[in-house]
């Protein structure tokens, strides 16, 4: 006589051989999900060494990764500077102040106990608005008369700055390393942006007005290719 038992014990063993694999997969896929969130999490929670690119971002909103992103650098570049195994450079602190709006001195003041401020205004805290202003202008600049006002603005700073500089070079006995400083600094410029076939002046307000007049033609060529997109589109 046939065994009619030997069929259901297949039947039951195969049974239990997909539950296992269901339970398997199951929790594969918790273990997996887990997983990302928690490495999500780990990107985005401060460092348990603090340091001000940390507080930063938690500011500012940013992953390790997206900050790595905005600046041109690598994540564990970042990771690394926030576990001070590696010094934040006065580059990359240049390049962070310019794409978020935080303060380059405060960056470099490298103490996270230190309340972050704004680049443009050191006076006003730094806060989620600044970053997204700053993004906003960085990804799509004005183009009016109030930038040629600003740039005047800041040459008007510099030539001050570079006044106050020489001042206390010229009184602790060190201009002449003031002008080595002031010629590699002009050369470094350079480098990047041809110096003008323009005849030099010695006179900085005779300086001052022609270069507003090149500003103001640069800017009436650059409207004039901002118009000529808009209707083709």
């Amino acid at each position: 006589m046939r065994d009619r038992s030997c069929p259901n014990l297949i039947h039951k063993t195969v049974a239990a051989g997909f539950q296992t694999i269901t339970v398997l997969v199951e929790k594969t896929i918790s273990l997996l999900t887990y997983l990302y969130i928690y490495l999500h999490i780990l990107d985005m929670r401060p460092s348990r060494t603090k340091h001000p690119l940390t507080v930063l971002r938690k500011i500012a909103g940013l992953t390790q990764q997206a900050l790595a992103d905005l600046v041109g650098c690598s994540r564990m570049a970042v990771q690394a500077i926030e576990s001070r195994k590696l010094k934040l450079s006065v580059s990359l602190a240049e390049r962070i102040s310019l794409h978020t709006g935080v303060s380059q001195a405060w960056l470099l003041a490298n103490d996270y106990k230190l309340p972050p401020i704004s680049h443009s205004n050191p006076s006003q805290p730094y806060t989620p608005e600044i970053f997204s202003l700053t993004r906003a202008e960085v990804c799509k600049p004005r183009n009016d008369p109030l930038d040629i006002r600003f740039i005047e603005n800041v040459l008007a700073g510099a030539y001050h700055d570079l006044n106050a500089a020489a001042l206390q070079a010229y009184g602790t006995n060190q201009i002449v390393h003031f002008h080595y400083l002031l010629r590699e600094f002009v050369n470094q410029l350079e480098q990047h942006w041809k110096s003008s076939k323009l005849h030099r002046s010695m006179d900085v307000t005779e300086t001052a007005a022609k270069f507003h007049q090149r500003f103001e033609k640069a800017r009436r060529i650059r409207q004039g290719r901002k118009t000529n997109e808009s209707s083709h589109h």
